[in-house]
């Protein structure tokens, strides 16, 4: 919840959510997607093309595509 607007992330307008989410990202308590050539967050980012990233997580472990194999009997995991 946005504590100047009362409204979900999702919904929140305020000109400075990402000023304001910073030092919960850098104390490691949050973590958001965000486009990584405007660098707001993504329901604020207006790009044509987008590059997402995660903010206060480890994005190589997050979006790395998962493996999949396929056993001899013909199952994947």
């Amino acid at each position: 919840m946005c504590l100047v607007c009362n409204k979900t992330l999702h919904f929140c307008k305020c000109e400075d959510l990402e000023k304001r989410l910073d030092p919960a990202v850098d104390a490691g308590r949050f973590a958001y997607r965000y486009c990584k050539k405007c660098k707001k967050h993504y329901e604020r980012c207006r790009c044509a093309h987008p590059a997402w990233g995660i903010k206060g997580a480890d994005e190589e472990k997050i979006l790395r595509p998962k493996r999949i194999i396929k056993l001899k009997n013909g199952s994947q995991n």
